[in-house]
């Protein structure tokens, strides 16, 4: 495996600018970006913030122009409605379908605005589902019980739950019920993604965002 795709790495005499001509699988792209994102980026209080761009701008250096590095926002949020709400953001999606979700991740400020939200506002566009993002996850639960209808709790990592109808968990580090999205190789119980922490390539990150809006718009 090694021999058959070699890892193209900053400082390697045989380093290509933009990839290399080959179909990489994705366990070996997420390889290739990663080892880029920790060699260049040094941890920081932006460094979640700052993350998106810098795997957009990885993935074109080390996987290849032919490659769709397009994040999900880019791709699918362009119509969606952002209202502000007294406890967070409301994403409201061009054709919606009368359903609500809360989601909750008790990240950074700066990097729920550039990391968590754009994401959301996809998933939101793309399921037909309203999304109250909240800004502090103890307001998750109020968040919860002012939403008509059923609603879905969208929680990312091990931010606390509120008491939902029904549930997604992305990334969580112990067992969850409902819609859960794991790292490959975590031995969690879900559907798997290639990922390293944060980073995944565009690829997985869209798979990832359009198997969460396929879930709500069930």
């Amino acid at each position: 495996m090694v021999e058959e795709y070699p890892l193209n790495e900053q400082g390697d005499p045989n380093f290509n600018v933009g990839g290399v001509k080959r179909d990489l699988p994705p366990e070996l792209q997420l390889e290739q970006l990663a080892s880029y994102i920790e060699a260049t980026y040094e941890d920081g209080p932006n460094y979640l913030a700052l993350l998106p761009d810098r795997i957009t701008h990885a993935a074109m250096l080390m996987l290849g122009s032919a490659v769709d590095h397009a994040m999900p926002a880019t791709k699918w949020s362009g119509e969606v409605v952002v209202e502000k709400h007294e406890l967070g953001v409301v994403f409201k999606p061009s054709n919606p379908t009368g359903a609500w979700a809360v989601s909750v991740w008790d990240g950074p400020d700066n990097a729920k605005e550039m990391l968590w939200r754009p994401d959301v506002a996809a998933a939101a566009e793309l399921s037909g589902t309203t999304i109250l993002d909240v800004d502090r996850a103890e307001d998750a639960q109020r968040a919860v019980d002012q939403l008509p209808g059923p609603v879905t709790a969208w929680v990312l990592g091990d931010t606390p739950a509120p008491t939902a109808d029904d549930y997604v968990f992305t990334f969580p580090t112990t067992n969850r019920e409902g819609f859960v999205q794991v790292p490959a190789g975590s031995g969690l119980e879900g559907t798997e993604y290639y990922a390293k922490g944060f980073i995944s390539t565009p690829a997985e990150i869209r798979r990832r965002v359009q198997d969460v809006a396929e879930y709500l718009r069930r």
